[in-house]
């Protein structure tokens, strides 16, 4: 960017002044296309950036508010009969005795323990991995879009798969439950 103006003062200077090409020099020519390809260089490099960055870390950050973004995280072992399109209910501990309706929009088996930081160093594996987390989004049903539901809210989660359907009504009064005691803790 501090490059950008004296580049474009430079070509306000030695431009010519009609539509004809009338610069006759052959070097100021080559002086003039150079100045003119760093400038739309610049211009370029300008536009590509999204976001501002202080010491290698981003300083803004943007927040996609149309829709909000339900993910709760389980362990793996209950991600073996979640697919996506079952049913879901959610508690959250805001709104205390309410259950949004939803269904799971994705399943993500992905997990942060899954990736080792580049370090050069054999890894240390003398105290036991922690037990990873995979996310589950979710999309709300419509008559649950009506809630406030700030970012980092937290809350439970019951997604009803289509194994073990009769004990779903355990699950039910669970989150329910869960839900109540929301309004004491």
């Amino acid at each position: 960017m501090g490059l950008l103006w004296p580049l474009a003062l430079i070509w306000a200077f030695v431009r010519p002044q009609d539509s004809s090409d009338s610069v006759s020099d052959p070097e100021l020519r080559r002086q003039v296309a150079r100045l003119e390809a760093e400038l739309q260089k610049a211009m370029a490099r300008r536009d590509l950036a999204k976001a501002e960055y202080m010491a290698g870390k981003p300083v803004m950050t943007f927040v996609r508010t149309e829709l909000p973004h339900i993910v709760a995280t389980l362990p793996g072992n209950a991600l073996r009969h979640i697919a996506v399109g079952d049913p879901a209910e959610i508690a959250l501990d805001r709104h205390p005795g309410q259950i949004l309706k939803a269904w799971v929009s994705k399943v993500v088996d992905l997990s942060a323990e899954g990736q080792l930081a580049p370090s050069g160093d054999i890894p240390d594996w003398t105290h036991p991995a922690p037990r990873s987390r995979f996310p589950v989004g979710f999309e709300l049903e419509e008559e649950s879009l009506r809630f406030n539901l700030p970012g980092g809210a937290g809350g439970a989660a019951a997604i009803y798969t289509e194994r073990a359907k009769p004990l779903r009504i355990i699950r039910k009064i669970v989150i329910r439950m869960y839900s109540w005691l929301n309004y004491f803790f």
